[in-house]
C-alpha cells in the first residue's frame, strides 16, 4: 500500500477534503442502486485504491534505427510493475507492451531488417492554446514549473507569482492597461502588450528573478540577509535596465491603447480594439461593446466619434452612406440593450444628396 506524502502529509497543516468510501462499502450489492449511481460510487473506489496502490513503474528500452543516412528513434517501455494503473484499465489489451498500436517489439543491436507496410503520414503541428482565466491562474500559482534551478524552485513552490486574494487582480489589471484581452472565454496579448514584452530585457520577464527575490526574502526572514541588500539589489537592477534602454539602437516604441472614454454600464475605462471599443472590464464583468463596422451607417465608426458619443450621449456622423449609395450626415444616440449597443438614429443633419 502507498502512503506517502503525496496522499497523506501530517506536516501540512491544512483543511483537506475528499470523497473515500466507508466500512459498508462490502455490502454495496445489497444495496438498490440505480445505474447512475453504481458507476459514481464505483469511480470513487476506482481512484480511491489508486491514490493508495503501489506506484507504475517500467522499463525503457531505445532504439536508434539507421535508413539511408537517416536516423529513427523508437522508445519501448514495457511494464514491470502495473501497480495503480491497474485500475485504469479499460480493455484487457491495456496490460500489453505500451509501443504504439499495443503491438509488443524487440530488436538486437547491429540487426539488419526490411520494414515492411511503412506509409508517411503528413500533419500539421498545433499552437498552444490561449489561456482562459482559469488555466492562467493555474500558471500563477504553479510558476515553479517554469523554472529549471532547482534551489530557486523550492522558494516559489506553493506560493507562485501573487497570492490567492491578488491573482485574479493581477490579471483584470493586465486587461484594463491594454495588454491583453478577452476574446469569449480566452485571454490574448495585444499588439501593445506584445510590442511591450519585446521591449523588455530577458532577466526581468524571467519566473527566476521572482524566485531569487523569494530566496532573499527567505535569507533575511531567517537572519541570513537584510532589507538594505535587497533594496541595494533592486535598485541596481531598476540601474541597469534604464541604461540597457538608452543605450538600445531602433528600439521600437510602444505605443499604448488609449483610453476613449467611460463605460456607460460600469464606469470603466473603454479603449479601442482590432473590432470595435469595448469596456476594459471584459465581457463576463460587463460586456460593453461597440463594432467599428456599421452597416446601419455604411462605413466604419472612429474612435473620436465614439468617444464624443460616449460623453454627450450623442454625435454627429458625416460621410454615412445610405443602402441606395447617397451619402448623408446624421445624429445618433447610444442605444443599449442590455445585450447588445447600437447606434439609434435621432435626425438628419442635413439632406440627402
Amino acid at each position: 500500500m502507498n502512503i506517502d506524502n503525496r496522499v497523506i502529509d501530517n506536516s501540512k497543516i491544512s483543511d483537506h477534503h475528499a470523497i473515500i468510501p466507508t466500512n459498508i462499502i462490502g455490502r454495496l450489492n445489497e444495496t438498490k442502486l440505480d445505474e447512475g449511481e453504481s458507476k459514481v460510487i464505483r469511480l470513487v473506489i476506482n481512484r480511491f485504491l489508486c491514490a493508495l496502490d503501489k506506484p507504475y513503474t517500467y522499463t525503457d528500452t531505445k532504439y536508434e534505427f539507421l535508413v539511408e543516412g537517416e536516423v529513427f528513434k523508437l522508445t519501448v517501455k514495457t511494464p514491470v510493475e502495473w501497480g495503480w494503473k491497474q485500475y485504469k484499465v479499460s480493455e484487457p489489451t491495456d496490460l500489453d507492451d505500451e509501443t504504439s498500436n499495443g503491438v509488443a517489439v524487440q530488436y538486437s543491436k547491429t540487426e539488419t531488417f526490411t520494414a515492411e507496410n511503412v506509409t508517411a503520414k503528413q500533419g500539421e503541428t498545433k499552437p498552444p492554446k490561449c489561456f482562459t482565466e482559469s488555466s492562467l491562474l493555474a500558471v500563477m500559482e504553479n510558476i515553479d514549473r517554469l523554472i529549471e534551478d532547482k534551489e530557486l524552485k523550492g522558494y516559489v513552490k506553493e506560493r507562485g507569482l501573487g497570492t490567492p486574494a491578488t491573482r485574479a487582480a493581477i490579471i483584470e489589471e493586465l486587461i484594463s492597461a491594454g495588454y491583453i484581452e478577452r476574446r469569449k472565454k480566452q485571454l490574448v496579448s495585444t499588439e501593445f502588450g506584445r510590442a511591450f514584452v519585446v521591449s523588455l530585457p530577458d532577466n526581468v520577464k524571467s519566473a527566476e528573478l521572482t524566485a531569487h527575490w523569494e530566496q532573499v526574502l527567505s535569507d533575511i526572514e531567517n537572519g541570513k540577509g537584510s532589507a538594505d541588500e535587497l533594496l541595494a539589489e533592486i535598485q541596481k537592477n531598476v540601474a541597469e535596465i534604464v541604461a540597457f534602454e538608452k543605450g538600445r539602437e531602433n528600439r521600437q516604441e510602444v505605443k499604448k491603447k488609449c483610453e476613449i472614454g467611460k463605460c456607460p454600464r460600469c464606469g470603466n475605462a473603454v479603449i479601442e480594439n482590432t473590432k470595435g471599443f469595448s469596456c476594459s472590464a471584459g465581457r463576463d464583468k460587463c460586456g460593453f461593446f461597440i463594432f467599428k463596422a456599421n452597416k446601419s451607417i455604411g462605413r466604419n465608426c472612429t474612435a473620436a466619434e465614439i468617444s464624443e458619443l460616449l460623453a454627450n450621449g450623442r454625435v454627429t456622423l458625416k460621410n454615412c452612406v445610405s443602402s441606395k449609395g447617397n451619402k448623408y450626415s446624421a445624429v445618433f444616440s447610444l442605444e443599449d440593450t442590455g445585450t447588445y449597443v447600437n447606434l439609434k438614429f435621432e435626425k438628419f443633419a442635413d439632406k440627402l444628396k
